[in-house]
């Protein structure tokens, strides 16, 4: 309650309480709290209550804002009409009355100044959410997911069809969630498809035109059954997304995330595996890796890069995802993930060979050869009896001795 001022008329006061008059009638303001505490226990306001409520009531107000003073002179008469608070009135303040001109009525008013405080529930009587501004749209969205579908629960009126009656079932909640019942005219919305509705939709069941024919719920092709199982491309199941996802933000995103890790996952084994082949079949066939000039201009960039591009021409998911499409930082091409392709191989090869030797006898032989770079080399080769008695030889490691040929 706010209390601007307290005319003379309505009780006398000590003069020293008071600093302001006025001469068509005595105004009195700035008043002491416990002459203003006084007054309300005199006219009932704070009956039954301590001095100290007063505090609540009383809140310094200008008189201009109560239109009584201009901001000249506030000992100087003003011809505006004095306009009296009433100290009994409440002390919430109606929000400030807008001028309308002559033309403008409540018809031609714009959904852009339609206050979205209070939402209507019942889908029969609810404004279609493209209807809104662009920028309120998805506010809406979020304040209808949220409070959910519109089920209340009381005794729904019979619906006379033909010689028979039929009213809507309470357990249709259960096995239809996406399902909401209009009070206003008796009949059943698509929630998801009335919010998340396309103005270019050419299908308006459940959404704009409601459904009222309960004698066929549970019957032979059910409307409700029919509208819930149809294709994954349907509006119905593109909605149900969308309301989901609002409903599960988190599970969406861990799921979107979770999609987006997959493919990446996908695409750096395609990637891995297609550097893998290219190592066995040139280490299988004892060909070089690097080329002399490996650049973007080459004519030849060696075996190893030029076998990646030979797969990548007969492949177009290869292509998409190696060399110049590939990550800087993951192509998988440098002659240090060679190297780790190739002792990866070697190992894989040795283990191979032990278990195929297993418990039996073996010789080693060992060869010597000069290689083109005039270096000595070292052969280590395992000769064995299988299980089928067919001698076998097994290449296991190459050494490069310190002792140069002469």
């Amino acid at each position: 309650m706010f209390i601007p001022y307290l005319a003379a008329s309505s009780m006398t006061l000590h003069k020293d309480s008071w600093t302001c008059r006025k001469a068509s009638g005595e105004i009195l303001r700035m008043a002491s709290i416990e002459v203003i505490t006084s007054y309300l226990v005199e006219v009932g306001v704070l009956e039954g209550k301590s001095p100290l409520a007063a505090l609540v009531f009383v809140r310094p107000v200008s008189l201009k804002s109560c239109g009584v003073y201009d901001k000249k002179d506030v000992g100087e008469s003003s011809s505006r009409p004095n306009a009296p608070c009433d100290v009994h009135t409440s002390n919430t303040r109606s929000p400030p009355k807008t001028k309308r001109s002559k033309t403008q009525n409540d018809d031609t008013q714009t959904l852009s100044h339609i206050t979205t405080t209070h939402y209507e529930r019942d889908p029969e009587k609810r404004i279609p959410i493209r209807q809104y501004p662009v920028d309120k749209q998805d506010e809406i969205r979020r304040a209808y997911v949220d409070m959910g579908p519109f089920q209340p629960t009381y005794e729904y009126p019979l619906n006379p069809c033909g010689s028979q009656s039929s009213w809507f079932q309470q357990s249709w909640f259960i096995k239809f969630p996406w399902i909401e019942y209009s009070v206003e005219n008796n009949s059943a919305f698509c929630f998801p498809c009335n919010i998340f509705d396309s103005p270019t939709s050419k299908y308006h069941t459940f959404t704009v035109e409601s459904f009222q024919n309960w004698k066929r719920v549970g019957r032979y092709q059910c409307p409700l059954a029919k509208h819930a199982k149809e294709d994954h491309n349907s509006l119905h199941h593109i909605a149900m997304q969308k309301w989901n996802h609002l409903k599960n933000p988190s599970l969406y995103i861990a799921k979107m995330t979770n999609k987006q890790s997959s493919k990446v996952n996908m695409q750096n084994r395609l990637l891995l595996k297609t550097s893998i082949e290219s190592v066995k079949w040139l280490a299988m066939q004892g060909c070089a890796f690097r080329g002399n000039d490996e650049s973007i201009n080459s004519v030849n960039h060696g075996n190893f890069i030029e076998m990646v591009m030979l797969q990548a021409r007969v492949n177009k998911d290869i292509a998409k995802v190696v060399l110049y499409n590939a990550a800087q930082n993951a192509k998988y091409t440098s002659p240090k993930i060679q190297q780790e392709l190739l002792k990866i191989l070697v190992n894989s090869v040795s283990d191979k060979i032990r278990v195929q030797i297993g418990d039996v006898k073996f010789c080693i032989l060992v060869d010597e050869a000069v290689d083109e770079s005039n270096k000595e080399q070292m052969a280590i080769i395992l000769r064995y009896v299988n299980d089928d008695g067919f001698i076998r030889n097994g290449f296991l490691k190459l050494y490069v001795l310190m002792i140069q040929a002469p």
